[in-house]
Protein backbone atom coordinates (compact mmCIF):
# COMPACT_ATOMS: atom_id res chain seq x y z
CA UNK A 1 0.00 0.00 0.00
CA UNK A 2 1.21 3.50 -0.87
CA UNK A 3 0.14 6.24 1.52
CA UNK A 4 0.50 9.96 0.85
CA UNK A 5 0.44 12.43 3.75
CA UNK A 6 0.34 16.22 3.71
CA UNK A 7 3.31 16.65 6.07
CA UNK A 8 3.58 20.45 6.00
CA UNK A 9 2.48 20.95 9.63
CA UNK A 10 5.41 18.80 10.86
CA UNK A 11 8.03 21.20 9.50
CA UNK A 12 9.41 24.25 11.30
CA UNK A 13 8.39 25.17 14.85
CA UNK A 14 5.71 22.68 15.80
CA UNK A 15 2.55 23.13 17.83
CA UNK A 16 -0.93 21.66 17.72
CA UNK A 17 -1.32 19.83 14.41
CA UNK A 18 2.45 19.78 13.94
CA UNK A 19 2.89 17.82 17.17
CA UNK A 20 0.01 15.53 16.19
CA UNK A 21 1.70 14.72 12.89
CA UNK A 22 5.20 14.46 14.36
CA UNK A 23 4.05 11.76 16.77
CA UNK A 24 2.05 9.97 14.07
CA UNK A 25 4.97 9.76 11.63
CA UNK A 26 7.40 8.40 14.20
CA UNK A 27 4.89 5.90 15.55
CA UNK A 28 4.03 4.71 12.02
CA UNK A 29 7.76 4.37 11.31
CA UNK A 30 8.12 2.00 14.25
CA UNK A 31 4.92 0.10 13.51
CA UNK A 32 5.02 -0.25 9.73
CA UNK A 33 8.07 -1.16 7.64
CA UNK A 34 6.07 -2.64 4.74
CA UNK A 35 3.97 0.16 3.29
CA UNK A 36 5.44 3.10 1.38
CA UNK A 37 4.84 6.67 2.62
CA UNK A 38 5.10 9.84 0.54
CA UNK A 39 5.41 12.92 2.75
CA UNK A 40 4.53 16.12 0.91
CA UNK A 41 6.23 19.28 2.19
CA UNK A 42 6.90 22.80 0.91
CA UNK A 43 10.03 23.47 -1.06
CA UNK A 44 13.09 24.08 1.16
CA UNK A 45 11.30 22.49 4.12
CA UNK A 46 12.47 19.26 5.69
CA UNK A 47 11.01 16.60 7.92
CA UNK A 48 13.26 15.98 10.89
CA UNK A 49 15.60 12.98 10.50
CA UNK A 50 15.07 9.53 11.88
CA UNK A 51 12.40 8.15 9.54
CA UNK A 52 13.20 4.87 7.75
CA UNK A 53 13.63 4.26 4.03
CA UNK A 54 9.95 3.53 3.36
CA UNK A 55 9.21 7.20 4.19
CA UNK A 56 10.07 9.48 1.25
CA UNK A 57 9.84 13.28 1.30
CA UNK A 58 8.43 15.06 -1.77
CA UNK A 59 8.97 18.85 -1.96
CA UNK A 60 6.24 20.79 -3.76
CA UNK A 61 5.77 24.50 -4.55
CA UNK A 62 3.58 26.09 -1.89
CA UNK A 63 1.13 28.15 -3.98
CA UNK A 64 -2.32 26.74 -3.37
CA UNK A 65 -3.37 25.69 -6.89
CA UNK A 66 0.11 24.57 -7.92
CA UNK A 67 0.46 22.64 -4.67
CA UNK A 68 -2.66 20.57 -5.27
CA UNK A 69 -1.97 19.99 -8.96
CA UNK A 70 1.58 18.87 -8.17
CA UNK A 71 0.43 16.62 -5.33
CA UNK A 72 -2.28 15.09 -7.53
CA UNK A 73 0.25 14.41 -10.32
CA UNK A 74 2.78 12.90 -7.92
CA UNK A 75 0.14 10.68 -6.34
CA UNK A 76 -1.08 9.52 -9.75
CA UNK A 77 2.45 8.70 -10.92
CA UNK A 78 3.16 6.80 -7.71
CA UNK A 79 -0.20 4.99 -7.83
CA UNK A 80 -1.03 6.16 -4.31
CA UNK A 81 -3.74 4.14 -2.57
CA UNK A 82 -4.79 6.65 0.08
CA UNK A 83 -4.14 10.32 0.89
CA UNK A 84 -4.22 11.71 4.45
CA UNK A 85 -4.62 15.39 5.27
CA UNK A 86 -4.06 16.05 8.99
CA UNK A 87 -5.39 19.61 8.69
CA UNK A 88 -6.22 21.08 5.28
CA UNK A 89 -9.83 20.49 4.11
CA UNK A 90 -8.71 20.91 0.48
CA UNK A 91 -7.56 17.57 -0.87
CA UNK A 92 -6.54 16.89 -4.50
CA UNK A 93 -9.73 16.48 -6.53
CA UNK A 94 -8.85 13.10 -8.03
CA UNK A 95 -8.04 11.68 -4.60
CA UNK A 96 -11.18 12.63 -2.73
CA UNK A 97 -12.70 9.15 -2.42
CA UNK A 98 -9.29 7.82 -1.39
CA UNK A 99 -8.66 10.59 1.13
CA UNK A 100 -8.78 10.82 4.91
CA UNK A 101 -9.21 14.16 6.64
CA UNK A 102 -8.43 14.61 10.32
CA UNK A 103 -10.79 17.06 12.05
CA UNK A 104 -9.40 18.16 15.40
CA UNK A 105 -12.21 20.40 16.61
CA UNK A 106 -15.04 22.67 15.53
CA UNK A 107 -14.46 25.40 18.09
CA UNK A 108 -15.01 28.28 15.66
CA UNK A 109 -18.44 26.90 14.77
CA UNK A 110 -19.37 26.20 18.38
CA UNK A 111 -18.01 29.56 19.61
CA UNK A 112 -17.80 31.92 16.60
CA UNK A 113 -17.40 34.98 18.81
CA UNK A 114 -14.03 33.85 20.18
CA UNK A 115 -12.36 32.91 16.89
CA UNK A 116 -10.75 34.89 14.10
CA UNK A 117 -12.53 35.21 10.77
CA UNK A 118 -9.82 33.05 9.19
CA UNK A 119 -10.51 30.24 11.64
CA UNK A 120 -14.25 30.54 11.12
CA UNK A 121 -13.79 30.42 7.33
CA UNK A 122 -11.47 27.43 7.61
CA UNK A 123 -13.85 25.44 9.80
CA UNK A 124 -16.89 26.21 7.65
CA UNK A 125 -14.91 24.97 4.64
CA UNK A 126 -14.92 21.61 6.41
CA UNK A 127 -18.68 21.52 5.73
CA UNK A 128 -17.94 20.79 2.05
CA UNK A 129 -14.95 18.54 2.77
CA UNK A 130 -16.96 16.33 5.13
CA UNK A 131 -19.13 15.19 2.21
CA UNK A 132 -16.34 14.66 -0.29
CA UNK A 133 -13.54 12.84 1.51
CA UNK A 134 -13.53 9.09 1.89
CA UNK A 135 -13.14 9.05 5.68
CA UNK A 136 -12.90 11.51 8.56
CA UNK A 137 -10.70 10.84 11.58
CA UNK A 138 -12.07 12.72 14.59
CA UNK A 139 -9.82 13.38 17.58
CA UNK A 140 -12.49 12.36 20.10
CA UNK A 141 -16.03 11.11 20.46
CA UNK A 142 -17.05 14.68 21.21
CA UNK A 143 -15.53 15.88 17.92
CA UNK A 144 -17.17 12.99 16.05
CA UNK A 145 -20.55 14.08 17.43
CA UNK A 146 -19.86 17.65 16.32
CA UNK A 147 -18.82 16.55 12.82
CA UNK A 148 -22.03 14.56 12.41
CA UNK A 149 -24.35 17.20 13.89
CA UNK A 150 -22.71 20.41 12.62
CA UNK A 151 -21.14 19.30 9.34
CA UNK A 152 -23.66 16.55 8.53
CA UNK A 153 -20.84 14.03 8.18
CA UNK A 154 -21.84 10.48 7.31
CA UNK A 155 -21.80 8.57 10.63
CA UNK A 156 -20.28 5.42 9.13
CA UNK A 157 -17.42 7.41 7.64
CA UNK A 158 -16.46 9.38 10.77
CA UNK A 159 -14.12 7.43 13.08
CA UNK A 160 -12.65 8.35 16.43
CA UNK A 161 -8.85 8.19 16.34
CA UNK A 162 -7.39 9.37 19.62
CA UNK A 163 -4.08 11.24 19.24
CA UNK A 164 -1.03 10.57 21.39
CA UNK A 165 1.83 12.60 22.78
CA UNK A 166 5.53 12.18 22.13
CA UNK A 167 7.27 9.41 24.05
CA UNK A 168 9.46 12.18 25.42
CA UNK A 169 6.65 12.94 27.89
CA UNK A 170 7.10 10.90 31.06
CA UNK A 171 7.64 11.60 34.76
CA UNK A 172 11.02 13.26 35.25
CA UNK A 173 12.69 12.52 38.59
CA UNK A 174 16.28 13.50 37.84
CA UNK A 175 17.05 16.31 40.30
CA UNK A 176 19.82 17.80 38.16
CA UNK A 177 17.64 17.88 35.04
CA UNK A 178 14.77 19.45 36.98
CA UNK A 179 17.06 22.09 38.44
CA UNK A 180 18.37 22.88 34.97
CA UNK A 181 14.84 23.47 33.67
CA UNK A 182 14.00 25.61 36.69
CA UNK A 183 17.07 27.78 36.09
CA UNK A 184 16.62 27.97 32.32
CA UNK A 185 13.01 29.14 32.54
CA UNK A 186 13.47 31.12 35.78
CA UNK A 187 10.64 29.18 37.40
CA UNK A 188 9.31 30.02 40.85
CA UNK A 189 9.72 27.53 43.68
CA UNK A 190 6.02 26.65 43.74
CA UNK A 191 3.63 27.11 40.83
CA UNK A 192 0.56 25.85 39.01
CA UNK A 193 0.79 25.47 35.24
CA UNK A 194 -1.30 26.24 32.18
CA UNK A 195 -0.18 25.28 28.64
CA UNK A 196 -1.99 26.46 25.52
CA UNK A 197 -2.42 29.28 23.02
CA UNK A 198 -3.54 32.57 24.52
CA UNK A 199 -7.03 32.90 23.05
CA UNK A 200 -10.56 33.34 24.44
CA UNK A 201 -11.71 29.72 24.46
CA UNK A 202 -8.82 28.76 26.74
CA UNK A 203 -10.66 30.68 29.48
CA UNK A 204 -7.55 32.33 30.90
CA UNK A 205 -9.32 35.41 32.27
CA UNK A 206 -11.45 33.24 34.52
CA UNK A 207 -8.39 31.22 35.47
CA UNK A 208 -6.51 34.36 36.53
CA UNK A 209 -9.46 35.57 38.61
CA UNK A 210 -9.91 32.11 40.16
CA UNK A 211 -6.21 31.92 40.99
CA UNK A 212 -6.48 35.34 42.62
CA UNK A 213 -9.39 34.11 44.76
CA UNK A 214 -7.82 30.73 45.64
CA UNK A 215 -6.34 30.28 49.11
CA UNK A 216 -2.94 28.72 49.68
CA UNK A 217 -0.88 28.27 52.85
CA UNK A 218 2.36 29.29 51.11
CA UNK A 219 3.36 31.43 48.12
CA UNK A 220 2.45 30.05 44.71
CA UNK A 221 2.51 31.48 41.19
CA UNK A 222 0.65 30.76 37.97
CA UNK A 223 2.92 29.95 35.00
CA UNK A 224 1.25 30.38 31.60
CA UNK A 225 3.04 28.70 28.68
CA UNK A 226 1.83 29.45 25.18
CA UNK A 227 2.10 31.75 22.21
CA UNK A 228 -0.18 34.75 21.85
CA UNK A 229 -3.04 33.81 19.56
CA UNK A 230 -5.89 36.29 19.19
CA UNK A 231 -7.99 38.52 21.49
CA UNK A 232 -5.40 37.96 24.20
CA UNK A 233 -5.13 41.58 25.43
CA UNK A 234 -7.95 41.17 28.04
CA UNK A 235 -5.87 38.44 29.75
CA UNK A 236 -3.05 40.89 30.46
CA UNK A 237 -5.55 43.59 31.43
CA UNK A 238 -7.10 41.23 34.00
CA UNK A 239 -3.68 40.46 35.47
CA UNK A 240 -2.95 44.19 35.75
CA UNK A 241 -6.36 45.09 37.19
CA UNK A 242 -5.99 42.48 39.93
CA UNK A 243 -2.40 43.56 40.66
CA UNK A 244 -1.19 40.04 39.81
CA UNK A 245 1.86 40.98 37.74
CA UNK A 246 4.23 39.41 40.28
CA UNK A 247 2.17 36.21 40.61
CA UNK A 248 1.45 35.38 36.95
CA UNK A 249 4.41 34.41 34.74
CA UNK A 250 4.02 34.30 30.94
CA UNK A 251 6.56 31.97 29.33
CA UNK A 252 5.57 32.00 25.61
CA UNK A 253 6.76 28.97 23.57
CA UNK A 254 8.61 26.18 25.41
CA UNK A 255 10.26 23.20 23.66
CA UNK A 256 9.05 19.68 24.44
CA UNK A 257 12.17 18.74 26.38
CA UNK A 258 11.61 21.66 28.76
CA UNK A 259 7.86 21.06 28.94
CA UNK A 260 8.55 17.65 30.46
CA UNK A 261 10.43 19.37 33.28
CA UNK A 262 7.67 21.97 33.68
CA UNK A 263 4.98 19.34 34.10
CA UNK A 264 7.18 17.43 36.54
CA UNK A 265 7.92 20.53 38.64
CA UNK A 266 4.38 21.95 38.76
CA UNK A 267 2.20 21.50 41.83
CA UNK A 268 -0.71 20.95 39.47
CA UNK A 269 -1.82 21.54 35.89
CA UNK A 270 -4.93 23.66 35.30
CA UNK A 271 -6.81 23.47 32.00
CA UNK A 272 -10.21 25.22 32.23
CA UNK A 273 -10.80 25.40 28.46
CA UNK A 274 -14.33 26.09 27.25
CA UNK A 275 -13.92 23.74 24.30
CA UNK A 276 -11.31 21.22 23.15
CA UNK A 277 -11.38 18.72 20.31
CA UNK A 278 -9.02 16.59 22.40
CA UNK A 279 -6.72 18.61 24.66
CA UNK A 280 -3.16 17.39 24.14
CA UNK A 281 -1.71 19.48 27.02
CA UNK A 282 -3.98 17.63 29.45
CA UNK A 283 -2.67 14.30 28.19
CA UNK A 284 0.91 15.60 28.35
CA UNK A 285 0.41 16.56 32.00
CA UNK A 286 -1.16 13.22 32.89
CA UNK A 287 1.62 11.34 31.09
CA UNK A 288 4.20 13.26 33.16
CA UNK A 289 2.44 12.42 36.43
CA UNK A 290 1.26 15.99 37.05
CA UNK A 291 -2.09 16.19 38.90
CA UNK A 292 -4.68 18.00 36.81
CA UNK A 293 -7.68 20.27 37.24
CA UNK A 294 -9.69 20.58 34.01
CA UNK A 295 -12.92 21.98 32.66
CA UNK A 296 -15.88 19.63 32.44
CA UNK A 297 -16.79 20.78 28.91
CA UNK A 298 -16.44 19.16 25.46
CA UNK A 299 -13.89 16.33 25.18
CA UNK A 300 -11.95 16.87 28.41
CA UNK A 301 -14.07 14.53 30.59
CA UNK A 302 -13.73 11.91 27.83
CA UNK A 303 -9.96 12.14 28.03
CA UNK A 304 -9.50 12.55 31.79
CA UNK A 305 -12.37 10.44 33.16
CA UNK A 306 -11.71 10.19 36.93
CA UNK A 307 -7.98 10.95 36.56
CA UNK A 308 -8.45 14.73 36.95
CA UNK A 309 -10.54 17.03 39.11
CA UNK A 310 -13.23 18.34 36.74
CA UNK A 311 -15.12 21.60 37.30
CA UNK A 312 -17.56 23.72 35.31
CA UNK A 313 -15.21 26.05 33.41
CA UNK A 314 -17.52 29.09 33.55
CA UNK A 315 -17.85 28.85 37.35
CA UNK A 316 -14.99 30.95 38.75
CA UNK A 317 -15.84 29.99 42.33
CA UNK A 318 -15.62 26.29 41.45
CA UNK A 319 -12.28 26.90 39.73
CA UNK A 320 -10.96 28.76 42.76
CA UNK A 321 -12.21 26.06 45.12
CA UNK A 322 -10.59 23.36 42.98
CA UNK A 323 -7.24 25.15 43.02
CA UNK A 324 -7.49 25.68 46.79
CA UNK A 325 -8.42 22.06 47.38
CA UNK A 326 -5.57 20.64 45.32
CA UNK A 327 -2.89 23.01 46.60
CA UNK A 328 -3.85 22.13 50.15
CA UNK A 329 -4.12 18.37 49.76
CA UNK A 330 -0.89 16.56 48.89
CA UNK A 331 -2.55 13.14 49.16
CA UNK A 332 -5.20 14.12 46.59
CA UNK A 333 -2.52 15.43 44.23
CA UNK A 334 -0.61 12.17 44.55
CA UNK A 335 -3.77 10.16 43.89
CA UNK A 336 -4.61 12.17 40.75
CA UNK A 337 -1.02 11.91 39.54
CA UNK A 338 -1.18 8.11 39.81
CA UNK A 339 -4.58 7.97 38.14
CA UNK A 340 -3.35 10.24 35.36
CA UNK A 341 -0.40 7.98 34.61
CA UNK A 342 -2.68 4.95 34.44
CA UNK A 343 -5.26 6.72 32.30
CA UNK A 344 -2.69 8.14 29.88
CA UNK A 345 -1.55 4.63 28.96
CA UNK A 346 -4.85 4.21 27.09
CA UNK A 347 -3.74 6.90 24.62
CA UNK A 348 -0.48 5.32 23.52
CA UNK A 349 1.34 6.20 20.33
CA UNK A 350 1.13 2.63 19.08
CA UNK A 351 -2.67 2.64 19.39
CA UNK A 352 -2.82 5.99 17.62
CA UNK A 353 -0.73 4.79 14.68
CA UNK A 354 -2.50 1.42 14.45
CA UNK A 355 -5.93 3.07 14.35
CA UNK A 356 -4.91 5.29 11.44
CA UNK A 357 -3.16 2.45 9.63
CA UNK A 358 -6.39 0.43 9.90
CA UNK A 359 -8.29 3.41 8.49
CA UNK A 360 -5.79 3.71 5.62
CA UNK A 361 -6.35 0.04 4.73
CA UNK A 362 -10.12 0.31 4.97
CA UNK A 363 -10.25 3.39 2.75
CA UNK A 364 -7.88 1.91 0.17
CA UNK A 365 -9.74 -1.40 0.03
CA UNK A 366 -13.14 0.22 -0.39
CA UNK A 367 -12.06 2.57 -3.18
CA UNK A 368 -9.91 -0.05 -4.85
CA UNK A 369 -12.69 -2.60 -5.20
Amino acid sequence: MKIAIDARPATGRRSGVGNYLHVLLHELAELDQRNEYLLFVEQDAAIEPGLPENFKTVAVEVRLLRWHLAVARACRRAAVDVYHSPESPIVPFLLRRRSILTIHDLSAIRFPGVATWRTRLYQWSLFVAARRVGRIAADSGNTRTDVISLLKGRPGHVRVVYPAVSRRFRPLHDAAALSAVRRKLALPERFILFVGTLEPRKNLQRLVRAFHAAKTDRPCKLVVVGARGWKFAPIFETVKTLGMQARVVFADYVADEDLVGLYSLAELFVYPSLYEGFGLPLLEAMTCGCPALAGSASSLPEIAADAALLVEPTDEEALADGITRLLGNEALRADLAARGLERSALFSGSRFAQALLDLYRETAQETGS
